[in-house]
């Protein structure tokens, strides 16, 4: 599984992987818009495709909205630190994998998109995208404790 080949290109849009290598498709979903559909039955588990992105790629949450406001399209959540990956140039296969909460049949994790459970072939594979957004960090003064210089 996952042969390297040079990049290619899916209805004008420069992908990091090529579906095929990984039997993969991208086509029309009843989710929305396209989506990415496995060829052959996937095990629970399993890696399904990797999910590559560059260093560039990842951007501090505030910075993100500055730049693209609530667009959120091709974009993925890093939760516990605070940043977003943006995919919105150059995509991986994951940027077609529509969100499907509760019903979600796969998972990120260390850069690889993970079989939930088994997937039958011909089966659009989905995310559970986390929707979400840093609080604010409140600004504390600092105070000269009494007794110290």
């Amino acid at each position: 599984m996952g042969r390297k080949t040079r990049k290619v290109r899916i209805k004008g849009v420069a992908l990091f992987d090529n579906p095929a290598d990984y039997d993969l498709e991208i086509k029309k979903s009843k989710i929305h818009g396209v989506g990415l559909f496995t060829k052959k039955n996937i095990k629970k588990g399993r890696t399904i495709a990797p999910y590559n992105h560059k260093k560039k790629h990842v951007m501090k949450w505030d910075t993100f909205k500055k730049k693209y406001g609530e667009d959120f399209r091709y974009t993925y959540s890093l939760k516990r630190v605070g940043k977003i990956i943006n995919m919105k140039k150059n995509r991986n296969l994951v940027t077609f994998v529509n969100d499907a909460t509760p019903k979600e049949n796969s998972y990120l994790k260390r850069r690889r998109l993970i079989a939930k459970r088994d997937i039958k072939a011909g089966e659009e594979i989905t995310l559970s995208y986390p929707h979400y957004e840093p609080k604010k960090k409140s600004k504390r003064r600092r105070t000269k404790k009494k007794g110290r210089k």
